[in-house]
């Protein structure tokens, strides 16, 4: 999943909520759908995707994106 809307300007990085909320969503679901595939490494390689998105959500506000 890439990220549409980002800014970059100087040292700093602007990236949608929204879109890292369904970024989030997203490799969670990944993560799901891969525990019960061939892939089975691929779910823990998705869940982490799914942390760090989540942390840095909840590094901004308090959150149950989980």
């Amino acid at each position: 999943m890439t990220f549409r809307n980002y800014k970059i300007e100087g040292d700093s990085i602007t990236i949608n909520k929204q879109e890292l909320q369904e970024s989030c969503k997203h490799y969670k679901e990944l993560s799901k759908n891969s525990l019960f595939s061939k892939a089975f490494g691929a779910a823990f390689y998705y869940k982490g995707k799914h942390d760090i998105l989540c942390d840095i959500l909840k590094l901004f506000e308090q959150t149950d994106f989980v």
